[in-house]
């Protein structure tokens, strides 16, 4: 009998099979990985180097700026060093995480994998013994066939007897009378037959006995295999869910892996691109350079011109003062004169302060946050005004001090002319460095920044009306009020604030230089465009103002209105305050204005200190939200890294089609299993029907044996084989 081969679908197969493909898999993992990692030191080698290059040629080129540019192109040269510097921090620890990354696989590349090693000598272990069980089965199924062979020779032989005995009989019948010796002779050949039969049936009992060992011991055998094959099937399922946890693990590995790479190839990617924006930059700056040493050539030949027009201007200047010395001997006489008419107007100009007191008053009470500016500008009109009447013999003067200020006024045109290019040169550069940003939120935000530089062009337009309107009044003498002082102050720190917007404006343009600066530069234009609507109010309430000033009297206390500096302020409310406490002449009005100056005061330090509050828990809530923003900008690089690379992704897929194929393996081992057992099944059912019909051939094998001697024992197995008894003479034919 042909000995049974193992089936391919085996356990024990499947795990070999599975072992040495995992081997495979793992030597071209980490063949994969190292030429990835040879590619990526090979790239950040490129970039080290690229980096450096560039950082040479922005230095280079930040050098040339700092020699030929103006204070603006030092601001920008600042910030690109300062971005620079951000790249080259970003780089570092990108090189880092990247270091980091590679560690944490080569530690797990190292580490042995004991379980698949454990799988596969059990799977051995279970193979050898499933090997051994099969040998000894079919060791039992030669011995039942070789069983099988010997009863059908002795049922051959048998059937022999019958034949010869029944030819026996049969001659005795026709041949009675002259073979009567020949039937002793019959009977002696009988009985030496049924001797050979008897000593058969004790064979075949034996037979009978080993056959229903053997059937004891093959039901035994496949119990025990049975339960074998179940305890290994369920070690399998165990090793196999092993597998599958170490399979789900390498491929949560090489997905991490993955994305790593993919995230290293958009950063290289991403720098390439910044790479290619430096070098584009360096060529715009090298045209700007150009252009602005162009440019800072014409402006020093108009400087030029213009130090020669001073020098005229001021030798005229010269002798226009010592016009005005002359003049102004004559009008230390007219003053003189004025004296008495000045002491006509105190009736008048008393009646105008009472007329001023009601009207601050109501005016007080109607703008209650801005009092103390309209009071000082009242103060300051009346002052201006009294002063225009006793001053119109300063004619001479303010003429050579209009002269003076249009020559001013040209030179600052030509500031300002120089100040509009490097303004120019810098939305330039600004709008290169914003190439990395959206092309909508660039747009959006371009376009609100032209809305703001147009109300802040508007706003300069109208504070240098009021400017020149100020400037047109008579030049501070020594009999001058700290009013007009003090307005002409609050002129000069409403030009800083706008100069200062100016800048802010240009400093939040020049800071959206990539797309996470979007939120900032936003929140920053909505700071100037809510400090331009203020400006816009203020200069609205002082037209309101100056257009409702009377033309003449002199006035009220002088005091600080507008200023940005509210320490400064309300230092000089205090003084002010404190001055007139000192005096003791306080009439009801004045007590009232002074109450409400007192509230104002304590109400903006409060509203001060809240401001100051929120600023505080802004700023830090703005550190926290950088602070996740980076965390969260590092884990989507990792996850960007693990999620871009081609061989990870074959790689995925090659364990995705293992899995499918031990999946298929498993299933098939089952369906075999399956069919294994119905086969077992079918065959002891079998042999159940087999020892069956002999039992029923033995309990039936009775009534068949001629009942003449009762008294000698039974062979129901020679009756069941159509054999008499022992002894029993064979009947007389008729």
């Amino acid at each position: 009998m042909e000995e049974t081969k193992p089936r391919p679908g085996f356990p024990g197969d499947r795990a070999q099979v599975a072992a040495e493909k995992l081997r495979a898999l793992r030597e071209r993992a980490n063949q994969a990985l190292d030429e990835h990692r040879g590619r990526l030191a090979q790239i950040e080698s490129e970039l080290s180097l690229r980096v450096r290059q560039l950082a040479e040629e922005f230095e280079s080129a930040s050098a040339g700026i700092e020699r030929h540019a103006t204070g603006g192109r030092d601001e920008e040269v600042a910030a690109l060093r300062e971005q620079l510097e951000e790249g080259r921090a970003k780089h570092e620890k990108f090189v880092d995480q990247l270091a980091l990354a590679r560690r944490q696989l080569d530690a797990i590349q190292a580490l042995p994998c004991a379980a698949c090693q454990d799988a596969a000598h059990q799977l051995a272990d279970s193979q050898a013994e499933i090997t051994r069980l099969r040998e000894q089965v079919q060791a039992a199924d030669q011995q039942r066939e070789e069983d099988r062979a010997r009863h059908d020779k002795f049922g051959e032989q048998v059937a022999a007897a019958r034949q010869a005995i029944s030819d026996l009989q049969s001659k005795s019948h026709e041949q009675t009378g002259s073979l009567q010796a020949e039937l002793e002779a019959a009977r002696a050949a009988q009985t030496a037959a049924e001797d050979h039969v008897a000593g058969l049936t004790r064979d075949m009992e034996a037979l009978h006995s080993e056959y229903d060992a053997l059937h004891d011991r093959a039901e035994q055998l496949e119990r025990e295999r049975t339960s074998s094959l179940d305890e290994q099937r369920r070690t399998a399922d165990a090793e196999i869910a092993t597998q599958r946890e170490q399979l789900t693990a390498i491929k949560d590995e090489l997905e991490t892996v993955q994305r790593a790479h993919a995230a290293l190839e958009t950063r290289t990617d991403a720098l390439q691109g910044r790479l290619a924006d430096a070098e584009n930059d360096r060529d715009s700056l090298r045209r700007q350079k150009e252009d602005a040493e162009q440019s800072q050539s014409n402006v020093e030949a108009e400087l030029a011109a213009l130090k020669s027009t001073a020098l005229d201007e001021q030798k005229t200047n010269s002798q226009q003062a010592a016009a005005a010395e002359a003049s102004h001997a004559a009008f230390q006489e007219q003053l003189t004169a004025a004296e008495v008419e000045k002491s006509t107007l105190a009736a008048t100009l008393a009646d105008a302060n009472a007329e001023n007191s009601k009207l601050s008053a109501e005016l007080a009470a109607a703008t209650s946050s801005r009092s103390e500016l309209e009071i000082s500008l009242e103060g300051a009109k009346r002052q201006i005004a009294a002063l225009e009447e006793v001053g119109g013999e300063l004619a001479t003067l303010k003429s050579a001090k209009e002269h003076a200020e249009s020559d001013a006024a040209t030179k600052e045109a030509a500031c300002n002319e120089l100040k509009t290019a490097c303004d120019t040169l810098q939305s330039e550069l600004a709008e290169i460095r914003a190439t990395s940003c959206p092309q909508a939120d660039l747009d959006a935000l371009q376009q609100k920044f032209d809305l703001a530089l147009a109300d802040v062009q508007k706003l300069k337009g109208e504070n240098g009306d009021l400017r020149e309107e100020l400037a047109g009044r008579p030049e501070a003498s020594d009999q001058e009020s700290p009013e007009l002082i003090a307005i002409r102050s609050e002129r000069d720190a409403l030009a800083n604030r706008v100069e200062e917007l100016d800048q802010a404006v240009a400093v939040a343009a020049a800071d959206a230089t990539s797309a996470e600066d979007a939120d900032d530069l936003h929140r920053r234009f909505q700071m100037a465009v809510d400090d331009v609507r203020e400006l816009k109010q203020e200069n609205a309430k002082l037209r309101e103002q100056l257009a409702k000033v009377p033309a003449g009297g002199s006035g009220g206390a002088a005091t600080h209105g507008g200023s940005n500096d509210w320490a400064a302020q309300r230092a000089r409310l205090v003084a002010m305050l404190e001055q007139e406490d000192g005096d003791g002449r306080l009439d009801a009005a004045r007590k009232k204005e002074r109450a409400s100056i007192q509230s104002t005061i304590e109400t903006t330090d409060r509203i001060l200190a809240e401001k100051e509050r929120e600023i505080a828990d802004l700023l830090a809530a703005r550190q926290s939200q950088d602070r996740s923003d980076r965390a969260d900008d590092t884990a989507r690089d990792v996850e960007q890294v693990l999620n871009a690379d081609e061989l990870i992704a074959a790689e995925r897929g090659r364990l995705a089609a293992l899995q499918a194929e031990l999946e298929g393996k498993l299933r098939a081992a089952e369906l075999e299993f399956s069919v294994e057992r119905a086969k077992l099944a079918r065959e002891q059912s079998a042999l159940k029907e087999r020892l069956f019909d002999l039992q029923k051939i033995e309990s039936q094998a009775g009534p068949a044996a001629d009942p003449i001697d009762h008294k000698q024992p039974r062979r129901r197995w020679l009756s069941a084989l159509g054999l008499g008894e022992e002894g029993e003479e064979p009947p007389k034919p008729k």
